[in-house]
């Protein structure tokens, strides 16, 4: 039988050194430390022959080397008994998050973009009321919205703006200042004789050139019925001839005022 079993550091079992675990674990701090055997040694004022001798478990190391090398960030208590330091075990732990975070916030953040469309919010007033008069509106701002949910709505990003509504009519529902989507693509009302649930969708309109924000009912080819949310606010009966519609307000977001 052969008992000459080869160690993982190298060495046979009758040809160990008597400080091999010491040397081993010496070597592991040097590494994680990510220095040389020459520049390790010169923390401890030794030369690199000697570093060596440590490593291989030729030598023990003495106190002053051992006190020099733990001021430079090595684990002594790891070193002679194989138990790690709490700090050191905190300081592993710690880098180890902090790769994986910036890894993994790196990658979060493009698949974040990559799953968000920008809407332009444009610097126009919808008025729910009598009408609100625009000139040439610029965009202001972009908004993110995620694809997932434009897409369960059948909203293209193409087609879809954004825009502020002022005014009262619309009040229970939608109030003064509140951000609105509107969607272009849908400016066709069809004829209905009645409402299925009781309430017109709201739409965006243009009515006598001023933008107003409305239910919007078409009983017949030729009429359209406004309607609010507000009681105070009555019906109003308009040809379709004088109103164009600039689409349908799919979405609206309310912020309180404090």
């Amino acid at each position: 039988m052969d008992h000459n079993i080869m160690h993982s550091n190298g060495y046979s079992q009758s040809e160990m050194h008597p400080y091999a675990c010491i040397g081993k674990r010496l070597h592991e701090e040097r590494l994680r430390l990510g220095l040389n055997q020459a520049d390790f040694g010169a923390i401890a004022g030794v030369k690199r022959n000697a570093q060596l001798n440590y490593e291989a478990g030729k030598r023990a190391p003495d106190a002053g080397y051992l006190s020099a090398i733990a001021e430079a960030g090595a684990d002594v208590q790891y070193i002679l008994t194989g138990q790690q330091h709490a700090e050191s075990i905190r300081r592993e732990i710690a880098a180890k998050l902090e790769g994986m975070s910036a890894s993994s916030t790196h990658v979060s953040i493009r698949r974040h973009e990559e799953d968000l469309v920008h809407l332009p919010l444009y610097d126009a007033r919808i008025a729910a009321g009598a009408g609100s008069h625009n000139g040439a509106e610029e965009i202001i701002d972009m908004i993110a919205f995620r694809k997932d949910w434009m897409s369960r709505r059948q909203i293209s990003s193409a087609d879809a703006v954004l825009a502020r509504i002022s005014g009262k009519s619309m009040a229970r529902t939608i109030s003064d200042g509140d951000m609105v989507m509107i969607d272009t693509s849908q400016k066709v009302l069809p004829v209905r004789q009645n409402l299925k649930d009781g309430l017109a969708p709201i739409y965006a309109l243009l009515d006598d050139g001023e933008a107003r924000a409305k239910r919007l009912w078409r009983p017949s080819e030729d009429l359209l019925m406004l309607t609010s949310d507000n009681p105070e606010f009555g019906q109003e009966d308009k040809s379709v001839a004088d109103v164009t519609v600039i689409g349908r307000v799919v979405w609206w977001g309310h912020t309180e005022r404090v």
